[in-house]
């Protein structure tokens, strides 16, 4: 009980024999605890019997005990060695489980945190304050905080959860989320068909494409305003998914040791990442264009497309126009990287952007959007060569 009194003396800041709110609110706030209001109100709503808005020892103790209960198994799950406490190699070992990639040093910074004998070991009692003060309700929310503390680069995989739960790591929550992506992507492109159409007709016949689209309206019927969309949604979600996997699978080898990677580390990263998945999902490309520009129902569906271009051409029909494709894919992905990279720099510390895209603006997060649109548009005249 003494290592217990001795954590309730260090929250009682103005030693009145009580925790207040305010105190409780200032420790996890000190560590990096987040959202701090909804957990300090939580504690309080369970533990403050008297509902006087502050924790006397006796209710501090109840609340200790239950946490002790609560955590003890999961100490002993992450003590590996069964050593009695948790060093570097069991931290890595979690966030190897958990899917997450951290380095040598922010794995140190995790331990440190906790450790108050500087052993660069955690004991029982030492993981107990931490998480006294972290009200965590699994592992999983743990590893959560740990991230938005150290504010460490754990990659931008597009399929990566902001916030890790112990629910997000179970696979068929994985499988809702993937499912959910796929369906939204899905729909958009469907919604925008008929003008993604209309840009390509644009780009082949100029001004005849209004006349044509009319002719193929009353030839096809409104169906004929989806030519190609099939092969355009089979083509978006899974060709992003597979260059995130690459990204991530060559950014784990490449970083080490280290935090995060250069600005020109990630250009590279995502030239490559981009190239091959762009490599890999052309022909679907080729598809779409051919399914869009066809005229008097040409093509019987997305199989039979593929089946008249491999028997009327050959099978490099289907990489038709790779070349200028491939020189606007190779720089898009990696500026999209390194730019990703560079403004997240600037926007942590502050420095060297517009007054609107300082961390405080609400509209830093679409400055970075607007930004690699930018280059998105401006890259597009590689694709009408």
């Amino acid at each position: 009980m003494d290592q217990f009194r001795g954590l309730f003396d260090r929250l009682d800041k103005n030693k009145d024999g009580f925790i207040s709110t305010e105190e409780l609110q200032s420790e996890m706030r000190r560590i990096g605890v987040e959202p701090v209001c909804e957990k300090v109100q939580a504690i309080m709503s369970s533990y403050d019997q008297n509902e006087d808005g502050r924790l006397s020892y006796q209710e501090f103790l109840i609340y200790m005990m239950d946490k002790e209960k609560k955590w003890k198994i999961d100490f002993h799950a992450l003590d590996r060695n069964k050593c009695g406490s948790i060093d570097l190699e069991d931290i890595m070992s979690l966030f190897k489980e958990l899917g997450l990639v951290i380095s040598k040093p922010n794995a140190k910074r995790i331990i440190q945190m906790m450790d108050e004998d500087n052993s660069m070991t955690v004991n029982w009692e030492e993981f107990l304050k931490h998480v006294i003060i972290n009200p965590a309700e699994n592992i999983g929310e743990l590893v959560s905080s740990w991230k938005h503390n150290l504010v460490f680069d754990v990659g931008e995989s597009r399929s990566m959860p902001v916030e890790l739960t112990q629910q997000e790591t179970d696979l068929s929550i994985w499988g809702n989320f993937i499912l959910a992506a796929g369906l939204a992507d899905a729909v958009s492109r469907t919604v925008t068909a008929p003008i993604d159409l209309l840009k390509t007709r644009l780009q082949v016949f100029g001004s005849k494409a209004v006349s044509l689209g009319f002719r193929e309206l009353h030839t096809g019927g409104f169906r004929s305003l989806w030519q190609g969309n099939a092969v355009n949604v089979l083509k978006g979600t899974p060709q992003s998914t597979l260059q995130c996997f690459i990204y991530a699978q060559m950014r784990m080898y490449t970083l080490g040791e280290r935090d995060s990677l250069s600005v020109h580390e990630r250009f590279g990263l995502g030239c490559v990442s981009g190239a091959v998945a762009h490599a890999a999902f052309y022909p679907l490309e080729v598809l779409k264009v051919r399914l869009n520009l066809q005229t008097g129902g040409t093509y019987n569906g997305v199989l039979g497309c593929a089946r008249l271009i491999y028997q009327n051409e050959s099978v490099a029909a289907f990489y038709r126009g790779f070349k200028p494709s491939i020189l606007c894919m190779i720089p898009y992905a990696g500026v999209e990287c390194a730019v990703h990279q560079f403004c997240s720099i600037c926007i942590r510390t502050g420095h060297q952007l517009p007054s609107c895209c300082h961390p405080n603006s609400p509209a830093s997060s679409s400055f970075l959007f607007k930004l690699t649109e930018a280059y998105r548009c401006s890259s597009r005249t590689l694709w009408n060569l």
